[in-house]
């Protein structure tokens, strides 16, 4: 076997400047033995381990082998699949991992260990070559952390997408241009620049994951960028890949999903669906209450790469994944309700105090608190408007208010409270009087009257 085993991959390696940078340093840092690199399905693991392989070949004299192990369906199969890979030939009734081990004793060399995430149960196998092996360096990838001692974790996200169109160099973010790459190949007169706001509303959606871009792209050889930022959003089942050569499990999102949901236990898959009630991101009291979480099944969908941690300690659900744990609830006979109930009477609560804080000392920070909520109390309000809860609604209706005005988001405040009349105007209450001075309010802030006048004769 030669020196050098990598796959060459076939198509441009776009972005990902600092993530392999960073991975090049730890694994030039004596004390890094096993980094591994983690993330859920489809985020670009083992292209991004493929491309380190590229640069890291002249730190390792004794050869870079990187070995696929998604074929493997037991642990046993480990050590054979290592022997093959590194062209050993075992002819002896000595066992396998003591021969292994005696090759591996004096070498410098680096095995990249792709698709670990099945073979947990072989994850000490990996300190036991460590430990037999001093020289011997191991980068894997994997949906899920090892929890070994002697691990370095390297955590995985999406390509850079713009956060807006008013960015300088839009063009250049790694994800508008995977998906560029993508779409001038199946539609060669595909134009960047006609097509920027789409292309930058579909890289938010599926916040950058290299997978889910390349499936979307993909499409405009049949729908027009405006239309497929449309459907994507309503529609899981559109991101399927057609070609040929792509693996089975990164044939849809949906695919790369059921994979990691089967890793699941019953009580954890009941939990993580819960948790699809949240929007944008939660903390831990609020997936305590509405999901029934704890520190354990939270500290487990965060090692399986399902749950991010922001650097503010909030919990993420990448939206895609979202959307598929979204009919996994409902797919569980009356939970969904229920679920949703205990969200909004949760954020209900949440408004109701910060509604005090808005009207004393505290304001600056209730403000904030409110500001990295906001997507769950909107999510809480339509809820609220949609059943006709009046109590829910009651308790959040001034804190909404006082936070649109002080905020100056007087449009969105407008249309909320115009929406909720419209649902609740067949009761004549306090409630219903409430919602029609806070909308004249606000269209008296606007400067403007909308051709629809809810207090107009009331």
């Amino acid at each position: 076997m030669s020196q050098l085993e990598r796959p060459f991959p076939t198509s441009p390696f776009i972005g990902r400047v600092e993530e392999l940078a960073e991975i090049t340093s730890r694994l030039n840092d004596p004390e890094c033995r096993l980094l591994t690199i983690a993330g859920p399905g489809g985020i670009g693991k083992t292209r991004l381990a493929a491309q380190a392989c590229m640069q890291l070949a002249d730190a390792f004299p004794d050869g870079v082998y990187f070995i696929p192990l998604q074929p493997l369906n037991h642990i046993d199969f480990l050590t054979p699949t290592l022997v093959e890979a590194l062209g050993m030939c075992c002819f002896t009734t000595e066992d396998p991992r003591i021969q292994l081990f005696g090759h591996l004793k004096k070498k410098r060399a680096l095995l990249v260990l792709d698709n670990f995430e099945h073979l947990m149960d072989g994850a000490s196998f990996l300190s036991d070559i460590l430990m037999e092996s001093e020289t011997v360096k191991l980068l894997v990838t994997s949906r899920e952390v090892l929890n070994l001692q002697e691990e370095w974790i390297f955590l995985v996200e999406g390509l850079k997408v713009p956060e807006s169109l008013d960015v300088e160099g839009i063009e250049e973010y790694s994800a508008v241009r995977l998906f560029d790459e993508v779409a001038r190949r199946v539609q060669p007169g595909f134009s960047l620049a006609q097509n920027l706001e789409c292309v930058v509303h579909i890289c938010q959606y599926l916040q950058g994951m290299p997978l889910a871009v390349e499936i979307a792209a993909a499409w405009l050889k049949t729908l027009p960028c405006r239309i497929l930022a449309q459907e994507i959003r309503s529609d899981l089942n559109l991101l399927v890949s057609t070609k040929r050569d792509v693996p089975e499990r990164h044939r849809s999102m949906r695919a790369v999903f059921e994979h990691s949901w089967r890793q699941l236990t019953e009580p954890e898959k009941d939990i993580f669906s819960r948790l699809s009630v949240f929007q944008g991101s939660f903390e831990y009291e609020a997936a305590q209450k509405v999901a029934g979480a704890d520190l354990f099944s939270l500290q487990a969908f965060t090692d399986k790469s399902l749950l991010r941690v922001s650097g503010s300690g909030r919990y993420i659900i990448h939206e895609l994944l979202r959307q598929y744990l979204v009919e996994k609830l409902c797919d569980q006979c009356g939970t969904y309700n229920p679920v949703r109930d205990l969200h909004c009477d949760y954020f209900a609560e949440f408004m109701l105090r910060q509604e005090r804080r808005l009207k004393g000392s505290e304001q600056k920070s209730a403000l904030a608190e409110i500001d990295a909520e906001l997507d769950n109390l909107r999510h809480a309000w339509s809820w609220a408007v949609e059943q006709e809860k009046r109590d829910m609604l009651g308790k959040l209706i001034e804190g909404l208010f006082l936070y649109y005005q002080m905020r100056s988001l007087v449009r969105e405040g407008l249309e909320l409270f115009r929406k909720a009349i419209h649902r609740l105007e067949g009761v004549k209450d306090s409630l219903l009087a409430d919602f029609y001075i806070y909308t004249a309010w606000f269209e008296a802030i606007a400067g403007w009257r909308a051709p629809w006048h809810p207090i107009q004769g009331k």
